[in-house]
């Protein structure tokens, strides 16, 4: 419309609808810059999200693995702790070396997967007894608890104590606290040539986290992996010695949405083995 001036205007109805599109962008801006301007938040898929991450090695002979650092924060009552070990023993054939404890910041921990039944190894690494042909198997585990709103480290042990082991734990917010793993699976590849290492769970939901575990043994230093594709790497731990090649054991772990099958790099082909788990 227009005034006897010939200026163009516009009507009460046009005038309120831009007025209320104008007071949308004002409201939502401020939104947009305090996003932006905050620290980097945890990994997260979904509702679910990490939050710190603890660890420890030990590559000293028959020696249990040290406690982890305590977390910073208190791991509340809705958090879920997941805890993941990898570990070699050598001179004991195809024995299963059981985990005796764990303690942290949790009351009690419950199995979620091992790499094979009644916790044996996943590989049996040389033939001799002594010096770089000793031979050692090698093992992996995954538990999980829920937290006592304490700030404990993590302290494992074994009914034996171990040449090589690596340990990390870290929290998860928002997934359930009674039975929060969903679909798991394991996968290994102990022959050359090696094929990449995957991670596989069959039938997954989509929005739902996957824990991606991996270890790799025979390492002559530390091997650096490569997250899978949208995955974001939570720890890559080395227990090495080059006198014992054999017990060298390399663990990375890694968080991200659940996949019936993905896959991550490493930067040596060795024997490997993964464990993957839905978070729900």
């Amino acid at each position: 419309m227009s005034d006897s001036g010939g200026r163009t205007g516009i009507d009460r109805r046009t005038f309120i609808r831009r007025a209320s599109i104008a007071g949308a962008v004002a409201w939502t801006a401020p939104v947009l810059l305090d996003s932006l301007m905050s620290p980097a938040a945890a990994a997260s898929v979904g509702k679910f999200s990490t939050g710190e991450v603890v660890s420890s090695t030990s590559s000293k002979a028959g020696t249990q693995p040290g406690a982890t650092g305590g977390f910073t924060n208190a791991v509340s009552s809705s958090q879920v702790v997941i805890i993941l070990i990898a570990a070699s023993w050598p001179n004991d054939g195809s024995n299963a070396q059981a985990v005796s404890s764990i303690t942290g910041p949790f009351s009690s921990t419950t199995l979620i997967q091992t790499m094979a039944s009644s916790n044996g190894p996943w590989l049996q690494q040389g033939s001799g007894s002594t010096g770089s042909n000793t031979a050692y198997s090698h093992h992996m585990y995954a538990y999980y608890a829920v937290g006592n709103n304490t700030t404990t480290a993590v302290k494992v042990a074994f009914t034996k104590a171990p040449n090589r082991a690596t340990v990390t734990a870290f929290t998860v917010s928002g997934a359930t606290t009674s039975g929060p793993i969903g679909s798991k699976s394991t996968a290994s590849d102990t022959s050359s040539p090696y094929a990449t290492p995957t991670f596989n769970i069959g039938g997954a939901t989509a929005g739902r986290a996957m824990v991606a575990f991996g270890a790799l043994s025979d390492t002559g230093a530390g091997v650096s992996w490569t997250p899978p594709t949208g995955f974001t790497e939570l720890a890559d731990l080395s227990a090495t010695d080059a006198a014992q090649s054999n017990g060298n054991i390399d663990m990375a772990a890694a968080f991200g949405p659940a996949a019936a099958s993905t896959s991550a790099g490493a930067a040596v082909a060795n024997p490997w083995a993964t464990i993957a788990f839905e978070i729900k």
